[in-house]
């Protein structure tokens, strides 16, 4: 019989070998495919992550003009990026700041997640380790080497990897605190400021470090802790000079991938079409629902947060430093409008080891209930089994061709030239799968139903749609970039969701012709995506599909345009009433027409305005006040697309 305690502090024989074993397969799984969205056929280089080309291009900026550097994080990657791209230019002579480069700035930048993304598994090790001797270590350190949103994210040169690394490592010296190795200080100091100039999330670092130097009564010496929040500070500092040499810069409304806009954006207090799909998620519960599940898989999720709920219950210092760290993450980022698979990412880790030591502590319990010694790894194999299966199919992501090359492809071949297609803008566009010297393209601008939505009457936004149609024969789109936002917004934005339904459904009268999507997968066993939030796949393996015209167009869009203009949710018949009592200067009718617009519709900010007007030509000077101040809690200021509406 082996006790407990034998199995959580005896170290396996050759342990080395098996987390080299784990440390490489974690590596090979983050490293393999790194060249994603390369054209393996032309050698062309789609950089197809928004957020990528954000980092690798204000890399360019280092040492020359930081402020032209437009984006809402700290600028710690871009200086890690841009350092990696010095020394391959002394080693090889190349110059990496020409835009010709671009391929070879993402993969170094690529490359870097990925040790990063190794070393954070290596990072988890010792932290199981820490909390629960060295079976707890692998098995963490197994746990995150297969985690699907571990390996996704270290393929992406983005901040949350890096910033990951920073934090996982932070908490490791935490564990070993408190003590009077300076040093080791100095060096959390480091590590806390990095995480804080990647994302400003890192000052939430100070909660563990605090549990970590606080838990008991030791006499504490003030050096190792001043040294500690000096270097944090400074080097959050250098990571965000801005911060304090120029705070009217780094809080600066004018861009929204600059730090305040995309608050807002993140808050839901500016809404922008990627944030739509999240008006259909639930606070906190759809992380535990939905994001956790596919970032590391349902058994190891569950498993994961029980880890979280049983050890927050035991009177254990390095489990509180863990959760000092997870909880007042979690409360922040799962309270946020916008909720993208990545904001998962900094909880893996904790998630990985509070769930391998959950396992274990679960096969001791079973092993004291039937005195099986086969018990005590059975519920780490029955989850890690499913967490090693679902890791190697997502590699097969990164072995198979892109949707959208493959996409293009077909367009190319067999759309006949000189056809009309209609693509899409955004941040998956798809009108450089459509190129202008072999078609007459046109391309839908759907943020106008975003941007101006309430500004005009409803039929001006069928005129829209109306007009764009005429003479389109082919439809190419990618449905993470507008079509899935749009499906969830059905009664805020009602024609946008029409247009996407009726396309989906065919009543526009375009036929569904063919898709282009790439699932993760393994022999015998597809892991379905269905249901799955847009961040999840639109960067690395959307859904790419193509509708064509078909002879029943005509008549089919005829009957969606009377269906949709006599929706019953929206206020055009009152308009229209009210701007014909309006024009015969019956102010009374109109004023009851407008009444009834906004009745039906609050957030209408047209409406509110022309029930204004109609007030004050009754001179009823207090209640256009009113009006007035309704419109202005619609939207804070009146855009001129609602002067234009008015006119």
């Amino acid at each position: 019989m082996v006790s407990k305690k034998r199995m959580s502090t005896t170290l396996p024989h050759n342990w080395k070998w098996i987390l080299t074993a784990i440390l490489l397969a974690g590596g090979g799984l983050r490293f393999f495919g790194i060249g994603w969205g390369t054209d393996v056929q032309t050698g062309f280089f789609h950089p197809f992550h928004t957020d990528e080309s954000t980092v690798v291009d204000g890399s360019r900026w280092v040492g020359i003009d930081l402020r032209q550097i437009k984006a809402s994080y700290g600028k710690a990657p871009v200086y890690l990026l841009r350092g990696m791209a010095f020394v391959v230019e002394k080693i090889t002579g190349l110059d990496l700041r020409n835009h010709t480069s671009q391929r070879t700035l993402h993969l170094l930048g690529r490359s870097i997640s990925a040790t990063l993304g190794t070393l954070t598994i290596l990072a988890v090790f010792y932290i199981g380790l820490s909390l629960n001797g060295p079976w707890t270590g692998l098995l963490s350190a197994f746990f995150l080497a297969f985690s699907p949103g571990h390996i996704q994210q270290s393929h992406y040169y983005t901040v949350d990897i890096s910033f990951t690394f920073w934090v996982t490592s932070a908490l490791f010296l935490m564990l070993r605190m408190p003590s009077d190795r300076t040093r080791e200080y100095i060096l959390c100091g480091a590590l806390c400021g990095l995480a804080t100039g990647t994302r400003l999330a890192g000052i939430w670092l100070g909660f563990p470090f605090l549990i970590a130097n606080l838990w008991n009564r030791r006499q504490r010496r003030i050096l190792p802790l001043a040294s500690y929040l000096g270097t944090a500070a400074l080097v959050t500092c250098i990571c965000e000079p801005f911060l304090l040499l120029d705070p009217d810069h780094f809080f600066s409304t004018q861009d929204v991938r600059q730090l305040m806009l995309s608050v807002q954006v993140a808050r839901g207090d500016l809404i922008e079409i990627w944030s739509l799909y999240d008006f259909s998620t639930t606070p906190y519960l759809f992380y535990i629902t939905h994001l956790f599940r596919y970032a590391l898989g349902s058994p190891l999720e569950i498993l994961g947060i029980g880890g979280v709920l049983a050890i927050s219950w035991r009177r254990s210092k390095s489990g509180w430093v863990l959760l000092g760290w997870l909880i007042p993450y979690f409360i922040v980022v799962g309270s946020l409008h916008t909720k993208p698979i990545r904001y998962t990412t900094p909880m893996l880790p904790i998630l990985a080891v509070l769930g391998a030591w959950a396992s274990l502590q679960l096969g001791h319990w079973f092993h004291s209930k039937t005195q099986q010694i086969w018990t005590i790894p059975l519920p780490a194999i029955l989850v890690g089994l499913p967490t090693f299966l679902y890791g190697l199919a997502f590699m097969t992501i990164y072995t198979s061709e892109d949707s959208r090359i493959s996409a293009a492809r077909w367009v190319q071949k067999s759309i006949p030239q000189g056809e009309t297609v209609l693509t899409e803008r955004g941040g998956f566009q798809t009108m450089w799968m459509v190129p202008e010297a072999q078609y007459r393209r046109k391309i839908d601008d759907a943020a106008f139903f975003v941007n101006s939505e309430g500004c005009y009457p409803y039929w001006k936004y069928v005129d829209e749609i109306k007009e764009k149609l005429t003479g389109v024969n082919w439809i190419v789109i990618i449905e993470e970039n507008r079509m899935r936002q749009y499906l969830k917004v059905p009664n805020r934005y009602p024609i946008g969701y029409a247009f996407y339904h009726g396309l989906a459904s065919g009543e526009l009268g375009f036929k569904h012709i063919r898709s282009f999507k790439v699932t993760p997968a393994i022999p015998g066993w597809e892991f379905s995506e269905n249901d799955a939030e847009p961040s999840i796949t639109a960067f690395d393996h959307p859904r790419v599909s193509i509708y064509s015209r078909t002879q029943d167009t005509d008549r089919l869009f005829a009957l969606w345009e009377e269906k949709t203009r006599s929706n019953p949710i929206l206020p055009d018949r009152h308009i229209r009433a009210g701007v014909e009592a309006y024009k015969q200067e019956n102010w009374e009718s109109a004023t009851t027409q407008f009444q009834n617009a906004v009745q039906i519709r609050p957030t209408f900010l047209l409406g509110h305005l022309l029930l204004r007007e109609a007030y004050l030509k009754q001179g009823r000077v207090s209640e256009a006040k009113q009006a007035l101040a309704q419109a202005l809690k619609v939207h804070s200021y009146i855009p001129i697309a609602a002067v234009e509406g008015m006119l």
